[in-house]
């Protein structure tokens, strides 16, 4: 089923959810990293995997991720990926399972999986929203040092915009100065370690030594902070080899043995 909720700023945005049946007791919510979207690479596929494994599964774009409803492989509107920041992703995620407690029952628990910059958000909400469980798949564990320092940084506030090139669409997407900002504002919100060492619910971090994206020591942050083990994909890249786009209808097998790790520590979380 796919449809539309309302996320930060007002901003409506797509999502796709697919039952096991129709009173499901859990649910998986998965958020996308930084310039991703819902619909990238395998990401269908691996919605797929986890309901034939008896998931329930919800997948939904941030608000100001910079693709449209009209074009949800496309990053259509740079004004709003430029005027993103993490409170708008923290917002999103927070409105999205708010409506789908609406719409399944508030009884409903939630499984929250976070790639990347995702993997950063879900560990933020987790305990906020009560979920059951958390699990991340290559996931930041320091927003600070996505932003640059010195004489870049001061560039940026004269300019109050800077882009950086999305290798493979070639665009030059723009980054408001006001991302920074809202950082600055918001520094203790978003302070994963400080989430991570609150948690009391079962965490599992997935990394791959080959990530060059995020860096592996990042996700043994997260595990020490969480008190839990990083499981480690050997050769494993920043996307665990899916690509964008992804032609086949076979998981590779790096995404899936992290979808085998991720599925069965959820089951061991439902019957604790």
């Amino acid at each position: 089923m796919e449809g539309t909720f309302v996320g930060a700023d007002g901003r409506i945005s797509g999502y796709d959810l697919k039952l096991t049946n129709e009173q499901p007791s859990d649910l998986v919510v998965f958020a996308h990293g930084f310039m991703g979207f819902k619909d990238w690479g395998c990401w269908n596929l691996v919605q797929d995997y986890f309901v034939k494994n008896g998931m329930s599964f919800l997948k939904y774009n941030v608000s100001h991720n910079g693709v449209t409803l009209e074009q949800p492989t496309d990053f259509a509107d740079l004004n709003a990926f430029g005027s993103n920041n993490y409170s708008k992703e923290k917002d999103d995620l927070r409105c999205i399972i708010a409506q789908i407690k609406d719409e399944l029952g508030d009884q409903i628990k939630i499984h929250l999986i976070g790639h990347s910059r995702g993997g950063g958000i879900v560990l933020l909400m987790a305990d906020e929203l009560k979920v059951t469980s958390v699990t991340t798949w290559a996931g930041i564990s320091d927003i600070g040092k996505r932003f640059p320092l010195g004489s870049e940084l001061e560039n940026w506030k004269q300019n109050g915009s800077r882009t950086i090139l999305n290798g493979r669409t070639h665009q030059e997407m723009p980054l408001n100065y006001t991302q920074y900002l809202d950082f600055v504002e918001n520094r203790q919100e978003l302070d994963i370690k400080e989430s991570c060492q609150k948690l009391k619910i079962p965490v599992c971090a997935i990394h791959g030594d080959a990530d060059t994206s995020v860096e592996l020591k990042e996700g043994l942050q997260i595990a020490e902070w969480t008190k839990t083990s990083l499981h480690i994909i050997s050769d494993g890249n920043h996307t665990f080899d899916a690509t964008q786009p992804w032609n086949s209808d076979v998981l590779p097998h790096q995404l899936k043995e992290v979808c085998d790790m991720t599925i069965q520590f959820i089951h061991e979380t439902i019957q604790l």
